[in-house]
């Protein structure tokens, strides 16, 4: 059997230089740490020339190794079955660190999510990657009698305009 997938109610933003291949393999890219959401709407069809459309009768999502993202039926209808795909991805994208001088006059290297209190931000070490694709998505069509599984990918990007506002609040939030 065949699937086919429709994207549609995507809010995610324009990345410049995408690498998403705008195909049913990949999800839209995201920034890391920036809600998203969007809708996917399966259609089965069968291998006969011309092809059928199969109703469907679920389909059933998962994803591993990221939390914080969910996934909603949003229309049951057996021939454009659509589920939600919505979250926030964060930790795909790694590496990015500030070193703090402390009250004591130590250099302490810490993760821009947990800052300690400091005096000071003396160095901004940014991620050795800016994007990283994901393949953690995995769709179980069925129509009753066999089932279809399709993985889908998605592409996290490392926001630079975040990453300097957090700056200029590390920056400006010392002790």
């Amino acid at each position: 059997m065949a699937v086919t997938i429709v994207k549609s109610n995507a809010t995610v933003p324009t990345i410049p230089n995408d690498s998403y291949p705008g195909t049913n393999s990949y999800l839209f890219s995201v920034y890391q740490n920036v809600p998203f959401s969007m809708d996917l709407t399966f259609s089965l069809f069968d291998e006969i020339d011309p092809p059928g459309a199969i109703a469907i009768t679920s389909v059933n999502s998962s994803f591993s190794t990221y939390s914080n993202v969910t996934f909603t039926v949003a229309n049951t209808d057996p021939y454009a079955y659509k589920i939600t795909v919505s979250g926030n991805l964060n930790n795909v994208i790694t590496g990015e660190s500030y070193i703090l001088l402390l009250e004591d006059n130590t250099l302490l290297q810490a993760p821009v999510s947990n800052l300690p209190d400091y005096v000071a931000v003396v160095e901004w070490t940014l991620p050795g990657v800016y994007s990283q694709s994901i393949s953690t998505y995995n769709f179980v069509v069925s129509d009753g009698v066999s089932n279809t599984n399709v993985n889908m990918s998605q592409y996290v990007y490392w926001n630079y305009e975040i990453g300097i506002t957090n700056f200029r609040q590390a920056i400006a939030g010392g002790l």
